[in-house]
């Protein structure tokens, strides 16, 4: 009888375990069922969210819009800083001085040896140079004088010499001023 009374115990505590096992299983499965609906409730809240804003459901991206294609001018810039050195250096004054009227070339354009570069305003120089002309002609002709005299002996070698040498300098003067060629310098 202890054998039989050691027998129901151990199947009682046998029966007794599988039901709170059976009861706890139970417990887990109600748990799960509750995870998964709530799961399902968020999937139909995210599936609505993306249907307001025109998304795939089974996708995420971003908002597009369509354009025609147009040709346009492509222009990117990018600032450096650097040392530019050149390989020659040109340093240009005038002959002579004078207003700049017009000028013909734009910084940093390229130049060859006789380009032309501005216009000086060469009005003085121009009235200068009729008057050293002037200035030639009188001397020319005194001188011419005065050798005529000289030959006849009416004057002195003195007086001779001093026309000579004047119309020299005024000549010289005259040929290295009307040798820059001003009505077409510029």
């Amino acid at each position: 009888m202890k054998n039989l009374f050691i027998a129901i115990a151990t199947i009682t505590t046998i029966l007794a375990g599988c039901k709170s096992k059976t009861n706890n299983q139970q417990a887990i499965i109600k748990k799960i069922n509750a995870y998964e609906q709530k799961v399902s409730d968020l999937n139909e809240k995210i599936a609505e969210l993306k249907k307001q804003v025109n998304l795939d459901s089974n996708e995420f991206g971003l908002l597009v819009e369509v354009d025609t294609l147009k040709l346009k001018d492509y222009t990117s810039y990018i600032n450096l800083m650097a040392e530019v050195q050149a390989e020659e250096y040109a340093y240009i004054s005038p002959m002579m001085n004078g207003q700049v009227i017009n000028i013909y070339v734009t910084e940093g354009q390229r130049v060859s040896k006789g380009t032309l570069l501005a216009k000086i305003n060469d009005d003085v120089l121009q009235r200068n140079l009729a008057q050293m002309r002037t200035n030639l002609l009188l001397a020319d002709s005194l001188y011419q004088k005065q050798k005529a005299l000289y030959e006849q002996n009416v004057i002195s070698q003195v007086q001779f010499l001093q026309a000579k040498k004047s119309k020299r300098s005024i000549g010289k003067e005259h040929w290295s001023y009307s040798n820059t060629n001003f009505s077409n310098q510029h």
